[in-house]
């Protein structure tokens, strides 16, 4: 099993990466995801259309 890292926020040494991802479905499932994906402070939602 792999090491839990912490985020960014608590951990300011780190250097963020950008990454794309391309998530595929019904628009409210894409939405659910980024909002599940937000919260655990993995990624942070740009303009949700």
């Amino acid at each position: 099993m792999s090491k839990n890292i912490n985020p960014n926020s608590e951990n300011p040494s780190r250097k963020s990466k950008k990454v794309k991802h391309i998530l595929i479905g019904s628009p409210e499932e894409v939405k659910k995801t980024i909002y599940a994906i937000y919260a655990l402070k993995y990624a942070y939602p740009g303009a949700i259309r």
